[in-house]
């Protein structure tokens, strides 16, 4: 199995050394790893996290990439993504996983968010994701879909009125030729599902056939590397998906599941 979104000592919120990335990974069995580490591209919101010195993180990982046995290590990065910033390009990572962190107006979206109208939240949220998305063209996979549900009080789930909003990021995503994660970090806290919800990979599937999904820990710690990413590729196989993505190099690779 694999795991693209893997978090080290590079991003503000983590201390995971990359040894023991890999060495929890090995015992997990599994085949392809990667790191990819924050860098919101929109430093005025308070709670941005970026790698401080770009060139450093690159070598770091290009280092393991080109020496670590029996499993793939790929060279990633979250990149945060937002409306009120340019686009992001950088050709040495073989992708990118692409998170949309803040929503303008919104002081804070790493804490509890209490709001009278969540439908209205979540249309804001993904109005803000197509427009940021627009200006992203590298390969790589829409990170965490409705992330505003690990912060919303209550945690509702995406309201069926905005699956049409849905189908229009999803057919942008094709057009693009980004793919989407599975984000499994709150599958044992907070709701006990994915980012995006099994509804949400359900519509995905629907509408592009299961192409270009990838698997994810968000793990910020060694110890949840890898975490539940087996449980998911049995979910994707009750759902008649057979295979799941990686990058290497910026082109995609099918991993059978």
């Amino acid at each position: 199995m694999l795991d693209l979104h893997i978090h080290s000592f590079f991003s503000p919120d983590s201390s995971s050394k990359i040894e023991d990335i890999i060495q929890n990974a090995r015992h997990l069995d599994l085949k392809i790893i990667g790191i990819a580490d924050h860098y919101d591209l929109e430093e005025r919101i308070p709670y941005a996290y970026r790698v401080k010195n770009i060139d450093e993180y690159f070598k770091s990982i290009d280092f393991y990439s080109k020496n670590t046995d029996e499993i793939i290590f790929l060279k990633g990065l979250e990149v945060g993504i937002q409306s009120t910033v340019d686009g992001f390009e950088d050709d040495r990572f073989d992708y990118f996983i692409y998170s949309v962190h803040g929503l303008p107006g919104v002081e804070d979206m790493s804490g509890e968010i209490i709001v009278e109208n969540y439908e209205k939240f979540y249309e804001e949220y993904f109005d803000e994701m197509l427009k940021a998305l627009e200006k992203f063209n590298q390969a790589g996979f829409l990170g965490h879909l409705d992330y505003p549900r690990r912060y919303l009080k209550g945690k509702p789930e995406v309201p069926e009125s905005l699956y049409r909003k849905l189908n229009d990021i999803f057919t942008l995503l094709k057009e693009k030729n980004i793919g989407i994660e599975i984000n499994t970090s709150n599958m044992d806290r907070i709701f006990f599902d994915t980012l995006p919800s099994y509804k949400l990979i359900k519509e995905y599937v629907k509408a592009t056939g299961g192409k270009l999904i990838t698997i994810g820990s968000d793990a910020h710690s060694a110890e949840r590397v890898g975490k539940f990413s087996y449980k998911v590729a049995e979910m994707l196989k009750e759902l008649r998906v057979k295979t799941v993505y990686y990058c290497k190099n910026g082109e995609y690779q099918e991993f059978m599941i």
